[in-house]
């Protein structure tokens, strides 16, 4: 026999904290496309850098807020298996999973390759990546920490875990990408400058 054990307060406190998890992720996305886009690097070089760099991140964006709901919908059902059979709410969470807008990149006439904004670029893609673990982390342990026991909770724990899993090895991925490409496009930059010299 399974013992079930349901407490509302800590289900409805995870379901407040998971929504400010997800509402965390998708800020975090929103600003890595912003960051990758807005970089003070200017001309022709740049805006094929900028466009390009936008569309890796907001391709990444769009994965993971694919899996991001497919997190809520775990939730969501072993929620709703609470409320039918103990009479408790099942949980509503909101991810926003519209695709997040790449900003439009100017064209420029005037080449400006300032190589130390691209470099400073690095860390903050890193920070946003970071944030976004972190974020997707905490709700994991939100989840595993209510109390709330029963084979639901196993169930939507389990699925929940892998989701994680998938979203922060493709994050790690991305983030790789994204940072090679930032660091080629430096060292494209520095030899170029290079050969001016010459």
């Amino acid at each position: 026999m399974t013992k079930i054990v349901v407490d509302p307060k800590s289900v409805k406190a995870y379901g407040a904290a998971a929504q400010a998890d997800f509402d965390k992720i998708r800020t975090e996305l929103v600003q890595l496309v912003n960051d990758v886009t807005q970089v003070d690097y200017h001309g022709t070089n740049a805006h094929r850098f900028k466009t390009e760099c936008g569309q890796m991140a907001a391709e990444f964006s769009a994965k993971l807020l694919k899996d991001a709901g497919a997190i809520a919908d775990a939730v969501r059902t072993a929620t709703s298996n609470i409320a039918t059979s103990l009479g408790g709410a099942p949980i509503q969470i909101k991810v926003d999973g519209r695709a997040i807008p790449l900003p439009a990149v100017a064209k420029s006439d005037v080449e400006i390759a300032d190589t130390s904004a691209l470099t400073q670029l690095i860390p903050v893609v890193r920070r946003r990546f970071t944030a976004i673990d972190a974020a997707l982390n905490s709700h994991l342990r939100s989840l595993s920490g209510t109390n709330w026991q029963g084979d639901a909770k196993t169930g939507a724990v389990k699925a929940v875990g892998s989701f994680t899993k998938k979203v922060v090895a493709t994050g790690n991925e991305a983030e790789t990408s994204i940072t090679k490409f930032i660091s080629d496009q430096v060292q494209a930059a520095q030899a170029a400058d290079k050969s001016l010299q010459s």
